[in-house]
């Protein structure tokens, strides 16, 4: 009986290590993406609460960033009328923001054309081009 409660206590725990799912990604120095469940995304200052104001809201599906600027393109979400514990992503509306990271400023929600007039204004490199956040985590697992 011992031998077996040990077994299955070993395949409790095998079971949990393989199951894990990390919830935050590091973006730039300040930000990070936090996983609020399923595969919705929001972004957050790392620490200063004074700045928390500047996150952006679920579901962010694609983001780039240099020291100057975090550039992000989110789904819009809507409640789940037939579950109150889930949302529903409107995939005909698109947000895209700016977060001016030397003077901790939010910009948005902006549509595809105002995004680029914005960049344009700011001077925002071209080189600085949105990506899918998989392709990030991808890269972000490959590094760790």
């Amino acid at each position: 009986m011992k031998r077996f409660i040990i077994f299955c206590s070993f395949i409790l725990l095998a079971s949990c290590a393989t199951n894990y799912n990390q919830s935050h990604y590091s973006v730039s120095d300040e930000y990070e993406l936090i996983n609020v469940g399923g595969d919705a995304l929001e972004l957050f200052p790392k620490s200063d609460a004074l700045y928390a104001s500047q996150y952006i809201p679920a579901k962010i599906v694609e983001i780039a960033w240099n020291d100057a600027y975090i550039l992000a393109k989110q789904m819009e979400q809507t409640d789940d009328p037939n579950n109150p514990d889930a949302s529903l992503t409107n995939q005909a509306k698109e947000n895209y923001w700016i977060i001016d990271l030397k003077n901790n400023r939010r910009f948005g929600p902006y549509t595809k054309k105002q995004f680029d007039e914005q960049k344009q204004e700011f001077r925002i490199s071209e080189q600085l081009q949105l990506q899918n956040v998989k392709t990030y985590f991808t890269k972000a697992k490959q590094e760790s």
